[in-house]
């Protein structure tokens, strides 16, 4: 698979599919954040459900900025309802500071029970409370 940059590979699906145990591999590696960034982005799909445990070991070791938020934004794409008790443990877990956010969009758009269950007791914390507020409307729900 040819690219001139991680970034050309964000939003081409046949391109994730196929390269999902690559960029897993690379996103391990010490390149520039910028670059793993990218690469969390280009995993940011249902798909890479299946490297859920390697995307959240991931997430849990990075330190707080632009690769723990992309990676937050991975997992929030790639969480289906089987991960989404791993997913509201995460979203509660102060040690992962502001990425938690990012978290948010897959519990908000869905009516699980855990995931409304975690949305509700987040929903008066002043870290959670205007992105749920925000997702909410964007989806059309209350």
């Amino acid at each position: 698979m040819a690219v001139s940059s991680v970034w050309d590979a964000i939003g081409k699906v046949q391109f994730h599919l196929d390269a999902i145990p690559i960029l897993l591999r690379h996103l391990s590696r010490p390149y520039p954040d910028v670059i793993r960034s990218g690469i969390a982005r280009a995993l940011a799909l249902p798909e890479a459900c299946v490297s859920w445990r390697q995307l959240s070991e991931q997430y849990q070791k990075e330190a707080e900025g632009e690769v723990k938020d992309a990676l937050a934004a991975t997992l929030s794409a790639a969480a289906d309802e089987t991960k989404f008790a791993e997913l509201a443990a995460l979203l509660q877990d102060r040690r992962h500071g502001t990425s938690r956010v990012l978290l948010l969009p897959a519990l908000v758009a869905s009516s699980h029970p855990i995931a409304t269950e975690t949305v509700t007791k987040l929903q008066d914390d002043p870290m959670f409370r205007r992105g749920i507020r925000v997702l909410r409307r964007r989806l059309g729900l209350k």
